[in-house]
């Protein structure tokens, strides 16, 4: 059974996607995203604190 994604989860799968192929590279990852690199970091930040601060740190945001 398939399980259907919030639009919440599906940025969070796609700022992390981005942000490995840019290679940690947060103004690359706006670029890729098509968004302001302001926004990306409003939104990484957003995303930091929708969960607990254990569960995502920025690393989960970097490749590697």
């Amino acid at each position: 059974e398939a399980k259907e994604k919030s639009a919440g989860q599906i940025e969070e799968k796609m700022i992390k996607e981005a942000m490995v192929r840019a290679g940690g590279n947060k103004t690359k990852a706006a670029k890729i995203l098509k968004i302001d690199r302001t926004t990306l970091y409003s939104k990484i930040k957003e995303l930091q604190t929708r969960k607990s601060p254990s569960a995502t740190t920025l690393s989960d945001f970097r490749s590697g």
